[in-house]
């Protein structure tokens, strides 16, 4: 999927935007929220073992995904366009060579 890339300074503008903190303080106390639930049991239930295994799955995905949200970093999001832009523009300045 190909991603509108703003530049870094947009980026690091939003991220000290109170919008993008609130999402990243969202993120974090859903995250510790998650954490808390899965220590007092809540992804183990009382089904079949597969039943506990698909909570347990659930539960980490959730924290994963928060904790990427928690710390979303430009060049991680931005890593294949950016290298497809570096690509392209040396390939034009390699082009206006010959």
């Amino acid at each position: 999927m190909k991603l509108p890339v703003p530049s870094k300074e947009e980026w690091d503008s939003w991220v000290q935007h109170p919008c993008g903190q609130a999402l990243q303080q969202w993120a974090a106390e859903t995250r510790r929220l998650c954490r808390d639930a899965w220590e007092s049991g809540a992804y183990s239930g009382d089904g079949t073992q597969i039943q506990m295994l698909a909570l347990n799955v659930k539960g980490v995905g959730l924290c994963e995904g928060m904790s990427h949200v928690e710390k979303l970093d430009y060049e991680d999001i931005f890593a294949d366009e950016l290298e497809a832009m570096a690509k392209a523009k040396h390939e034009g300045m390699m082009n206006e060579q010959h």
